[in-house]
């Protein structure tokens, strides 16, 4: 199952730009889960006010008084099957009551069972507290039954060995997929409340001085992160004192040559080409289909999930004085990848494919024309532009990467 999540400290909607980005999020409808911690009353309620497409997971809590500030909004295509809740509200000798705690929801979709879960930890100093709470938490969701378990948000961790010690305490069940991220918390955004923890971050503030640290991260459990393509990235819209995580979990992608009996891909390819190329039909398949099933040049390289639904594919052929007049040499062409899978390194994967299969074929170059993905290109790095071209009156692009 693919899955793309969004997890944020909302700092109550402290920052005035708070409101016009989520109320985007919420209306672009691109998440799957969206895990918010401090949501108070008049965020949650946005959810219903701006959009159709989501429902929300948010629950009474006992010990504070109120519903808890953790909340778990997701797509209208989840059926919710259980809750998990634990308060952290009175957590230890402290009565602070505060909406802290961990909000799980365990639900189903294609006969899949998915947990997903916001967690929101003490601040402090109080190392050992945090760490028992991750202890909590991890006996909590071992309880329950899943295909994947996702649950993040702001653990409140401060120092490198502290991340460690959360790390450690959640393996081998779990794995961090937030490493590679920076800094999530700049303390110079802190609201100015009477909390010993905010007073010192205001007051550094007042002196020019801001501190950053990675309080915000996201678990996997072990077997969904070995099988899966998971990608991590921080969002750059400062809307709070955290900033947004957004986590994408794709299906394992399998790539291989076309074969003889993949006849819907066949079809596909042989609809879409026609017309973009502006050639007929035969042309598509004596030209390419057809000799790609003999092995050797031209190659057609498909990819398919897990259960084999087609997730995008790519042409490498031998050009004969083709744009620029470059004669004998390999060209990429035809990269596509279906809507629902995009944004997970598909096209590069495919593009890598051929590069390895020009490269073993002796070639030194490959080549590639584009109306308008020449960015794209540049930003995979090796590619760059030789030079513009004409094909059947529209201006193209010819890029080389040397192999």
């Amino acid at each position: 199952m693919n899955l793309k999540i969004l997890t944020l400290n909302t700092q109550k909607a402290y920052q005035s730009s708070f409101d016009d980005f989520f109320a985007r999020i919420l209306r672009e409808s691109k998440y799957d889960f969206i895990l918010l911690q401090e949501a108070t009353a008049p965020i949650v309620s946005m959810v219903s006010e701006i959009s159709t497409e989501y429902k929300v997971l948010n629950l009474f809590d006992p010990e504070f008084g109120e519903n808890t500030h953790e909340c778990v909004i997701y797509k209208n295509n989840f059926e919710l099957v259980e809750t998990i809740f634990i308060s952290f509200a009175k957590f230890g000798k402290q009565n602070l009551l505060r909406g802290w705690g961990f909000l799980a929801g365990v639900f189903q979709k294609d006969g899949k069972t998915t947990l997903v879960g916001t967690a929101h930890l003490h601040p402090g100093i109080n190392r050992k507290k945090r760490l028992e709470q991750v202890k909590i938490i991890k006996s909590e969701i071992l309880k329950h039954k899943f295909d994947s378990a996702i649950f993040g948000g702001d653990f409140n961790t401060g120092l490198p060995l502290e991340i460690r010690g959360h790390e450690k305490m959640l393996s081998p069940e779990f794995v961090r997929v937030t490493k590679t991220l920076g800094a999530t918390l700049d303390s110079c955004y802190t609201e100015k409340v009477p909390f010993g923890v905010a007073r010192v971050a205001n007051f550094l503030a007042s002196l020019g001085i801001s501190i950053k640290l990675k309080a915000d991260h996201v678990y996997v459990n072990k077997k969904t992160a070995e099988k899966s393509m998971i990608q991590a990235r921080l969002l750059p819209d400062r809307v709070s004192d955290h900033l947004a995580v957004e986590i994408n979990i794709a299906e394992p992608i399998n790539i291989r040559s076309l074969r003889s009996a993949d006849s819907e891909i066949i079809k596909f390819i042989k609809d879409r080409l026609a017309p973009l190329w502006k050639v007929p039909i035969e042309e598509i398949e004596n030209d390419f289909i057809l000799p790609s099933f003999k092995g050797g040049f031209p190659y057609i390289f498909v990819a398919l999930t897990e259960d084999n639904k087609f997730a995008g594919k790519i042409i490498l052929s031998i050009e004969k004085n083709w744009f620029l007049g470059i004669d004998g040499e390999p060209w990429i062409s035809a990269v596509f990848v279906p809507e629902e899978y995009r944004g997970q390194g598909i096209a590069q994967k495919l593009i890598t494919v051929t590069e390895e299969t020009a490269r073993k074929n002796g070639f030194k170059n490959l080549y590639l024309d584009t109306v308008e993905a020449v960015g794209y290109y540049e930003k995979l790095g090796g590619w760059h532009e030789i030079g513009k071209d004409k094909w059947k009156d529209e201006d193209v692009v010819v890029m080389v990467k040397k192999l």
